[in-house]
């Protein structure tokens, strides 16, 4: 897969997902800082985590 096309995949999916998720009612609609459910996270790091050549969650404050 071309870099421009994987771009836009890593992109457009956590879109999709953050709209999925708003209509479940499981984040507020509007802009917002990045949710802190760890299951929607780790739901949406796995989602994208394919497209990615390299993806680490790092948790600076626990």
């Amino acid at each position: 897969m071309c870099g421009a096309r994987r771009w836009g995949r890593l992109v457009s999916v956590p879109v999709s997902l953050a709209v999925e998720a708003v209509l479940t009612r499981e984040i507020p609609a509007g802009v917002h800082a990045a949710p802190h459910d760890p299951r929607l996270l780790a739901r949406w790091l796995g989602a994208v985590s394919h497209l990615a050549q390299y993806m680490d969650r790092i948790d600076h404050l626990g």
